[in-house]
């Protein structure tokens, strides 16, 4: 087993990239455990992640597993013309919608039930309410939209 404790951290983007071709290579035939805070390079590199939170595992999966396939919920990004609160109300009243939060970037992150037409109820609903749908798309949840929730859910629950 080979234990590497932030194996990039420092290095220019040419050795970067070397380095992650060096531990692609040494996990084909050995276990390498890496310790990072760089969660874009886990995500690059590891099948397997384990999440620490003051010294206790709070997860662990594969990362197809943690980033949400076969998951309850779907999540999508949109750009929807309009006011804030009315755009709220409309996508929450929305069958299927789950939460809606407004991103400081001027669209809207919707968590939707793991249904096949929650996409287009959503633009139609937003079309009926005379907001113009600049975009709607589903995202996939990210190495740190997991690690936040896991951390979120472990300080909730020893609250």
């Amino acid at each position: 087993m080979l234990v590497l404790d932030e194996p990039t951290a420092g290095l220019d983007p040419r050795q970067i990239i070397d380095i992650r071709g060096v531990i692609k290579d040494l996990a084909a035939e050995h276990t390498v455990l890496l310790s990072t805070h760089i969660l874009p390079e886990v995500a690059m590199m590891c099948e397997r992640v384990i999440i620490i939170n003051e010294g206790r595992i709070i997860a662990q999966d594969t990362m197809a597993n943690l980033a949400g396939s076969g998951r309850d919920k779907r999540l999508f990004e949109a750009e929807i013309l309009g006011e804030d609160a009315a755009i709220m109300k409309c996508l929450q009243e929305t069958r299927g919608v789950l939460s809606v939060e407004a991103a400081p970037d001027g669209k809207y992150r919707i968590a939707t039930e793991q249904e096949s037409r929650t996409g287009a109820a959503m633009t139609a609903a937003l079309n009926k309410a005379g907001h113009g749908v600049n975009s709607l798309h589903e995202t996939k949840r990210t190495l740190e939209d997991v690690f936040i929730e896991a951390i979120s859910a472990d300080e909730g629950a020893r609250a």
